[in-house]
């Protein structure tokens, strides 16, 4: 079963708290809180990794993710789409 966008919010928001509780950052409260570069800090710190570990290339990553993110938010759209003919 597909996950719904909550879901991908919610597995988002606590990969970013334990990497903020992990650097010894606080944790932000709300939306506000956050700064623009903190995802992309993550998003570096897991291409490290994933350099490290002998993953695949970045960009063939940024790219996969990208269309991940597109067709997901094309199934959110349409989603929505459909609850409100409902």
């Amino acid at each position: 079963m597909p996950m719904t966008m909550e879901e991908r919010l919610d597995h988002a928001r606590a990969a970013l708290s334990a990497y903020f509780a992990e650097k010894g950052e606080p944790i932000p409260e709300g939306p506000s809180d956050y700064e623009d570069t903190d995802v992309s800090d993550l998003i570096a710190d897991l291409l490290h990794l994933q350099k490290h570990l002998g993953f695949k290339d970045a960009e063939t990553t940024l790219a996969t993710a990208v269309m991940h993110y597109e067709a997901e938010q094309q199934e959110h759209t349409s989603q929505g789409e459909c609850a409100h003919r409902a």
